[in-house]
């Protein structure tokens, strides 16, 4: 990034760049109806419905009528239970992009659930207030069992070849949710996770891939909710991330800043205890400069806002000083808030075992 698109100092001593009120418009015009942009994401639904139900959590602008339809949606997409090659399958799948007509959950043979959306939609079901008592949670415990691969890395759903530390932090996560880690061989899955580790201190998606802020992020978020992240070298993937920050944060080594990586590392650092370390002032002002005058947020300056930078841009305010948004979990991805619920739930869960 050039000194000429640096923010300037005005712009970082800013509490937050854009208003309010018109993030939240931005936030709730998208938990509506997604525009046409987003077409080539359809598959992808249940993702993009928790950065937007997400931001406005984080505003603290959601109210219960969107709640509650939201919950009845994200129930709409709940795969009945099936047998395929000896292994039971179930979950969410991400939209209806195979048909869903509201009355049947099941659509086609291939209608699987997805571990990515397992993880979303269990989030916005928090988010709203839910107490999943309307989700199949044994069922898809055991689903997991079956994801898992014997390098310890966990695919999306049956047959998929896509096995990285994404689909490891979505198993990890998962579990924790619903309080059951009967699906996960966590000394496998820590396996998988060292495995790619990096010369450089950071981690890649796969082994041997070059160092990713989100690989990073998914390695260390992984290791803390299994209990594990003392198997980690935690200075080395510090001093990683604490590199990565030109004025936001790269992703990647020699890449220009990307607003999303403000969440993506800042949490990682937070999660290691060593957030005191971002120059947070510098941060701020260059997510300022990715807000858009009509609500939202861009990768980087100049750009189009989207509904993911601009949820992860707001958690990264308030991971680094804007007190004016909800306090957020950097494990989870949630409000602290639903977090406490969470933690409701699962004593109630506990007290009928």
């Amino acid at each position: 990034m050039g000194d000429s698109a640096r923010p300037s100092d005005k712009a970082g001593s800013e509490d937050c760049a854009a208003d309010l009120e018109k993030n939240a418009a931005f936030f709730a015009a998208h938990a509506r109806m997604l525009p046409a942009p987003y077409a080539h994401q359809e598959s992808n639904k249940m993702t993009l419905a928790y950065f937007a139900v997400g931001g406005l959590a984080l505003l603290q602008k959601l109210d219960s009528s969107l709640q509650d339809r939201v919950i009845e949606w994200v129930y709409r997409h709940q795969v009945d239970p099936f047998v395929h090659a000896g292994a039971l399958h179930a979950g969410f799948r991400g939209s209806e992009f195979l048909g869903l007509n509201g009355t049947s959950a099941r659509c086609v043979a291939e209608d699987y659930g997805h571990s990515a959306m397992n993880y979303t939609a269990l989030a916005l079901l928090l988010l709203c207030g839910d107490d999943l008592s309307r989700v199949r949670r044994n069922e898809i415990i055991e689903s997991l069992r079956s994801l898992q691969q014997e390098d310890g890395s966990f695919t999306p759903h049956p047959g998929e070849c896509e096995a990285d530390l994404r689909m490891v932090y979505c198993a990890c996560v998962t579990s924790y949710i619903l309080d059951d880690w009967r699906g996960v061989d966590r000394d496998r899955a820590l396996g998988y996770i060292q495995s790619c580790a990096q010369f450089d201190g950071g981690f890649g998606l796969r082994p041997g891939d070059e160092s990713h802020g989100g690989a990073v992020y998914c390695a260390v978020a992984s290791a803390v909710l299994m209990g594990r992240i003392d198997a980690l070298d935690a200075d080395a993937i510090s001093r990683w991330c604490i590199f990565r920050q030109d004025s936001g944060f790269q992703g990647r080594i020699n890449k220009p800043p990307d607003s999303c990586y403000g969440f993506w590392i800042g949490a990682s650092l937070h999660m290691l205890g060593n957030a005191h370390f971002v120059q947070g002032e510098l941060l701020r002002g260059f997510l300022a400069c990715c807000a858009s005058e009509y609500g939202g947020f861009s990768k980087e300056p100049g750009a189009y806002p989207d509904v993911l930078h601009s949820y992860m841009t707001l958690s990264a305010y308030r991971l680094f000083g804007d007190s004016r948004l909800a306090s957020l979990d950097p494990v989870l991805g949630l409000p602290v808030s639903a977090v406490s619920r969470l933690h409701e739930i699962h004593a109630a869960w506990r007290s009928v075992r």
